[in-house]
């Protein structure tokens, strides 16, 4: 596990809060801030299930792709490297977890 992902300030060990909406995320909140440390398990799950065809996967600018917003941009970029970017498995995990997320 990345050890940044327990030395976080805001970091969230559960987004049962959010789920439940006893928290919410308030409008024009970006979804990075539902990063939590079961997010960030998904991230490291997704590469050791796929022994590693998972990765971080870089952007065309050489980023990587970390976050819903960089995810995002990879799946425009390319979607073969989407689909083998682990950031792109945890945020989908995560955003079909709370209910504000709207996939209409």
């Amino acid at each position: 596990m990345c050890p940044y992902s327990f030395a976080q300030p805001r970091r969230k060990d559960s987004l049962s809060a959010w789920r439940s909406k006893e928290k919410i995320i308030a409008d024009n909140t970006p979804l990075r801030a539902a990063g939590s440390v079961p997010g960030t398990l998904m991230h490291e799950i997704a590469h050791l299930v796929t022994k590693h065809v998972v990765i971080d996967a870089a952007l065309a600018s050489g980023a990587t792709a970390y976050y819903p917003t960089n995810a995002a941009k990879l799946a425009l970029e390319s979607k073969a490297k989407a689909v083998k970017n682990a950031d792109t498995y945890a945020w989908l995990a995560t955003s079909m977890y709370l209910d504000q997320c709207d996939w209409s």
